[in-house]
């Protein structure tokens, strides 16, 4: 997880190495882990991106709130 410079977004990234998947996930793809990432991120107004290119590696970026802010979405 890094602060974006300049951007005023965090960003989540996940990478595996291991063996290369052949298809990266739709936007129609049902599984439940899936279904509730894309939930979570689109409710934080963030944005979710998949990179197959050496193994999978799933990068969410997201608005950097503050305390208030958090506080006042409960």
């Amino acid at each position: 997880m890094k602060q974006v410079p300049d951007s005023g977004e965090i960003e989540l990234s996940v990478h595996d190495s291991g063996s290369k998947i052949k298809k990266i996930p739709e936007e129609s793809a049902e599984g439940l882990g899936l279904v509730m990432v894309r939930q979570l991120v689109t409710q934080i107004d963030g944005r979710i991106y998949f990179d197959a290119s050496d193994g999978l590696r799933i990068t969410i970026l997201f608005p950097q709130g503050d305390h208030d802010t958090a506080r006042n979405k409960r």
